[in-house]
């Protein structure tokens, strides 16, 4: 596939360059040499073939939700590794629920170790009911 063809690669200057870097990630300005707008596994196929033979970094973000660095994608959905594989399609079977609950666990910004803020969720999780998770 011609990516250039395709217009799905957009450089610095480029029309749509700073559409497809806009994401719901604003706390972080990245500026990478080419975005790909990939919308198709076919589109994301090509644009990590560009960055391969061209010896580019690929830092993979759904809808530029992502920080460079953060999570690797879960880690390759904990299978990564060596060899990161790009998931473009998750398929998530449902169950049925009778009542949901809703909130949040915020902390107060005191803890600045995020081994121990960690070590600390990990203890209060052990606490809780299995109908909490």
């Amino acid at each position: 596939m011609d990516i250039t063809a395709q217009r799905i690669a957009f450089r610095p200057g480029d029309a749509g360059y700073d559409e497809e870097l806009a994401g719901f990630q604003t706390g972080f300005a990245a500026r990478p040499a080419v975005v790909f707008g990939a919308e198709t596994a076919a589109d994301v196929v090509a644009a990590v073939s560009y960055a391969t033979a061209r010896a580019l970094p690929v830092g993979v973000q759904a809808t530029g939700h992502g920080l460079p660095g953060a999570s690797e994608l879960f880690w390759g959905l904990l299978g990564g590794g060596a060899n990161l594989g790009v998931v473009t399609e998750l398929e998530i079977g449902l169950v049925p629920v009778t009542r949901v609950h809703g909130g949040a666990v915020a902390f107060d910004g005191r803890e600045v170790d995020p081994a121990a803020l960690l070590r600390g969720y990990e203890e209060w999780t052990r606490t809780v009911p299995d109908e909490l998770t």
